[in-house]
């Protein structure tokens, strides 16, 4: 067996390197979803799910306005919603040497691979993605494939430590620590060389493991497992003995960062921005609630007397409290400000929503609205939130290309034509509301082009010679995302062009006949000669 005792090493550096983040990724969860974020608030210790759960609701407890989660939400739905939805293919693929190529292959395997990816379970493990790029920063999205159906497993951040091969590059290497039972690891390792440490293992311990990824120096696309172009090694995290060695053709894992922290490979999300709004917000609504109680049970003063035992009043109904005198005992009227609390809430409230760009996404409702001044504000809106969103290429390349490696193996793409073997590098084009939204520009400005010159065309019509109407109208189709497969080729439109002038050529040829026709026979009625009425 292999020992790699130098990744257990590494591993312990790069935990040290992430614990000065985990104070701050344990806040931001616990003030948003305490359960998605109990791998940070138990850090370190090794606890059971119910252990987890009860820890979670501790935190969720001491959570008293619930903003910051609504927000995540509706900021996860519409990332999802703009970037890959299910009800629209969101991607395209183009010849990265010549992007003017449209074939139909093109078409079709992009098709496909949509259809496939969201065949799987894609749409719930990406939402959850985005929720905890949302709120830590980052999210780990893995993907493969499971009795020849696209697969994808969201693995808890907390227990992941990144690297970059290239400075300030993507992220390529990646250590989780995870545990088995003792039954599992005999199940997930069946038909390895098994390591004694798992056999003799009681049946009810955790064992700890490793998972390292990350590329090879001299990686083989297609080759061995071992020499694949991303290894893939399973060890046990005392003593670092190797209890699988594969690898992958394509990086398995697709890891969206919102905004990368300088000269570290870990990010930080829109919820560490508005972090002291919302700790402000939770305080103020927890002052809010307390008034509230003192304001509906009230409060109370009273004088102890030897008679009156303060200690162990309880005013409620059907209470009887024994009193030497009347007065011993009154109410004392709440002091708090309602409205001031109220209104500082309210603006805690607008500026949570504010920093985590929510506010952009909500489009208030107007009577009397149309349909075209809606559509209208909402390709403004997307434009707006658009640039943010940026940095999400990264995650929908990764899940795109990993989508075509494994659907080529798996024999399921449409074979490569012949007018594709000598170019074989495809480029991503993206198609998904938001990438519409932002070209929706370049195509408003041919349009206005476009009439401008219809305009001037009725001055002078020679004008219209100096545009390209056909290739403006495929410029128009390719940045608004219609699919290839209802426009014409060029040697088809070319074709059609030919058979049009061909029709119109034979209609004017029949035309000047029949013209002819017409006279020869009214002159054959005036009782003169054809011949002679040429003549003349």
């Amino acid at each position: 067996m292999k020992n790699y005792g130098y990744l257990t090493k590494k591993i312990g550096t790069l935990k040290s390197s992430k614990l000065f983040l985990m104070q701050t990724y344990k806040d931001c969860y616990n003030y948003t979803m305490p359960l998605r974020g109990v791998g940070y608030t138990n850090y370190g210790s090794q606890q059971s799910q119910d252990s987890n759960v009860s820890t979670a609701n501790i935190y969720k407890a001491n959570k008293y306005d619930a903003t910051a989660t609504d927000a995540c939400k509706q900021l996860a739905s519409f990332i999802i919603s703009n970037i890959s939805p299910s009800n629209l293919r969101w991607f395209d693929f183009d010849i990265a040497q010549d992007p003017t190529i449209r074939l139909d292959w093109l078409d079709k395997t992009a098709d496909l691979i949509w259809r496939e990816i969201h065949a799987g379970n894609y749409n719930s493990s990406a939402y959850e993605c985005i929720l905890d790029l949302i709120i830590g920063g980052q999210g780990i999205l893995f993907q493969d494939m499971k009795n020849h159906q696209l697969h994808f497993e969201l693995w808890d951040t907390s227990s992941c430590y990144f690297e970059c091969t290239v400075k300030g590059g993507q992220v390529d290497c990646v250590y989780r620590e995870y545990s088995l039972t003792k039954q599992q690891a005999l199940i997930e390792f069946e038909g390895e060389d098994i390591p004694d440490a798992i056999r003799t293992a009681g049946d009810d311990t955790n064992i700890e493991f490793i998972h390292a990824i990350f590329p090879r120096e001299k990686g083989e696309y297609g080759g061995m497992k071992e020499l694949k172009p991303f290894a893939s090694i399973h060890l046990l995290a005392k003593g670092g003995v190797c209890v699988r060695e594969s690898g992958y053709d394509e990086f398995p894992l697709a890891i969206p960062r919102w905004v990368v922290i300088p000269n570290s490979p870990y990010a930080f999300g829109p919820v560490y921005e508005a972090l002291d709004d919302i700790k402000t917000l939770n305080q103020t609504t927890k002052f809010i609630l307390q008034n509230a109680e003192m304001a509906i049970c009230g409060m109370y003063g009273a004088v102890d007397d030897g008679v009156l035992n303060t200690g162990s009043i309880q005013v409620g109904p059907r209470k009887v409290i024994i009193m030497a005198e009347r007065d011993n005992m009154w109410s004392i009227p709440s002091t708090g400000d309602f409205r001031i609390s109220e209104t500082m809430q309210e603006s805690q409230r607008q500026q949570v929503r504010r920093s985590m760009m929510v506010d952009q996404l909500t489009m208030p409702y107007q009577q009397g609205t149309t349909a075209t001044e809606i559509n209208t504000r909402t390709e403004l809106l997307r434009q707006v939130t658009g640039p943010v969103f940026g940095r999400l290429e990264e995650f929908l390349q990764s899940v795109i290309f990993r989508a075509f490696g494994l659907l080529l193996r798996d024999e399921k793409l449409p074979p490569l034509p012949e007018e594709l073997k000598d170019l074989p590098q495809l480029s991503i084009r993206y198609v998904n509301p938001l990438a519409r939204a932002q070209r929706n520009i370049e195509v408003q400005t041919i349009q206005n082009f476009e009439m401008s010159l219809a305009q001037t065309a009725q001055v002078d019509p020679s004008i219209l010679d100096v545009y390209k109407w056909d290739e403006g109208a495929r410029a128009k189709a390719n940045l608004m995302g219609i699919p290839e497969i209802l426009m014409t080729t060029d040697k088809e439109f070319a074709e059609i062009q030919k058979q049009k002038a061909e029709s119109a050529k034979q209609q004017h040829d029949q035309a000047l006949q029949d013209e002819i026709a017409v006279k020869s026979a009214g002159k054959a009625q005036a009782g003169k000669p054809v011949e002679q009425g040429v003549m003349q």
